[in-house]
């Protein structure tokens, strides 16, 4: 399951939030979300706004320097992802989208 984010629709900023009731649980000793409410709000534009939700994309483990979805080329990682079976399947298919 792929990770997402929550950014403001104005300004694409993430320190956002919404508005929600949380209730106290007695047993757990701690404050569980009751509701959450359609009021959004961005704290860098200090106001209302809406919501965008992006799916945030996976990096490399071993360089993190390109996401899994937008791989065309593989020199980076070659070494450290050799002995992996699953590394050379990848090589052939990014190889065959060229």
């Amino acid at each position: 399951m792929s990770k997402i984010v929550y950014k403001c629709k104005v300004c694409n900023s993430t320190d956002v939030v919404k508005d929600a009731w949380a209730e106290w649980d007695e047993k757990k000793q701690r404050w569980t979300l009751e509701n959450i409410f359609d009021m959004e709000y961005c704290k860098n534009c200090d106001g209302e706004t809406k919501l965008i939700e992006e799916e945030i994309p996976e990096e490399c483990p071993s360089c993190g320097s390109f996401h899994l979805d937008q791989i065309d080329d593989l020199t980076c990682c070659n070494d450290y992802h050799s002995d992996d079976p699953l590394w050379a399947e990848l090589q052939i298919y990014l190889n065959s989208k060229k």
